[in-house]
């Protein structure tokens, strides 16, 4: 539940900060849907279009895909192996 606030207080940032659109890891437990579908978004907010196995590489890979996808900024919320991990795949994004 926390972990879900955390994600719905960084949404309301990005709302507060005009963003046009998010896109998201599909975590195992589902804290970002769960997030996303708690509060009504002025901005779309969509799942990336990969498994989720649940192991750092999934961090990587979505990293990877945000960069592809133009992201102009990457939030992570987690400790620093999931830093690092996205810090591998985000390539120039912040």
């Amino acid at each position: 539940t926390e972990k879900i606030g955390i994600v719905r207080r960084v949404l309301a940032g990005l709302a507060a900060a005009g963003i046009g659109g998010v896109a998201y890891m599909p975590d195992t437990f589902g804290i970002v849907a769960r997030a996303v579908a708690a509060a009504p978004l002025p901005f779309p907010a969509a799942p990336l279009p990969m498994a989720c196995l649940g192991v750092p590489s999934d961090s990587e890979e979505a990293a990877k895909r945000l960069a592809d996808l133009g992201a102009a900024v990457i939030v992570t919320l987690g400790g620093d192996g999931t830093n690092r991990m996205v810090a591998r795949g985000c390539g120039e994004a912040p």
